[in-house]
């Protein structure tokens, strides 16, 4: 399996934080380059999962231009509904 780019959206909260764990379950952590998107009072913080740990980023306009494969949106329907097309122009599911 090719290295995916996987995004969560509210992923410091604890629907997040299970889809971090899934991934890890199905060996999709392992394959995959995992960006984690909070809101600005979260921006900056590190989240530690399995021994690793990962910053923290601020989801803005321009979060989509990263072109990720997957996007999981845990962070309410305002959240989902600001992003999640733009995110699908840009090639994500």
């Amino acid at each position: 399996m090719k290295n995916l780019k996987i995004a969560i959206v509210g992923a410091s909260g604890l629907v997040g934080q299970k889809i971090l764990e899934v991934l890890f379950e199905q060996g999709i952590y392992q394959n995959s380059i995992i960006t984690l998107f909070v809101s600005k009072k979260s921006e900056g913080k590190v989240l530690y999962f399995k021994g690793l740990s990962h910053r923290l980023v601020e989801i803005d306009e321009t979060s989509a231009e990263k072109k990720f494969d997957i996007v999981f949106f845990s962070a309410g329907e305002d959240v989902s509904k600001k992003y999640a097309e733009t995110f699908a122009k840009n090639g994500a599911f």
